[in-house]
């Protein structure tokens, strides 16, 4: 069996679905990563100066261009 998905669709539901969550979206460029001992990322520098720290972070950028 083999699915086909209009991705632009499922990015749109799986934002709604999140941000209806609480899920917090954040549209800014990455300066830098700060990584924890055991290699998880601990928190990011935006180029806009901010600091950010999560629980998790998702890098939804594709390809050779991952920021994380």
């Amino acid at each position: 069996m083999h699915y086909i998905f209009d991705t632009s669709l499922v990015a749109q539901y799986l934002r709604k679905y999140a941000e209806d969550r609480g899920v917090k979206r954040i549209d800014a460029k990455i300066e830098a990563a700060n990584l924890a001992v055991n290699g998880s990322v601990k928190s990011i520098l935006l180029q806009d100066g901010r600091e950010i720290t999560a629980d998790f972070f998702m890098d939804c950028s594709t390809g050779f261009a991952a920021c994380l």
